[in-house]
């Protein structure tokens, strides 16, 4: 069985956009959430995910909210806060909610993929083993 990765964000080309890069670099099975609500769900259906990306400003509560839930049945999950908002308080809140690593998808595209593609990399011995 493939190690999961879930993706939670509410625009559909910005999962789909995830999904690819994820897919490109990793052997996992992605799993998708639209808000908090499906997020909090699979997490319980799903306590074993190996990494997420998580966005900022998803519906029915926030990034972090999703983070913390995740961290509390999975301490082990690897965690990404990916928004287009370069906010320092959001990556503040990321952080302490327990992500490693906050992605800011409207710097440039460049800059976006290769902040992606090397935290993938550096992530791919842990959720790969």
């Amino acid at each position: 069985m493939k190690p999961l990765f879930l993706i939670a964000d509410d625009s559909q080309p910005k999962r789909d956009l995830l999904e690819r890069f994820v897919q490109r670099n990793l052997d996992v099975e992605v799993l998708t959430a639209t808000n908090t609500d499906e997020a909090h769900t699979l997490i319980g259906e799903h306590v074993e995910f190996a990494a997420a990306f998580v966005d900022y400003e998803i519906p029915t509560e926030n990034g972090p909210a999703v983070i913390r839930h995740l961290k509390e049945h999975n301490p082990n999950c690897l965690v990404a806060l990916v928004s287009s908002s370069d906010s320092p308080q959001y990556k503040k809140a990321a952080l302490a909610a327990g992500a490693e690593k906050y992605i800011c998808t409207s710097w440039p595209l460049e800059r976006t993929e290769s902040e992606i593609a090397m935290l993938l990399a550096e992530w791919k011995t842990q959720i790969e083993h």
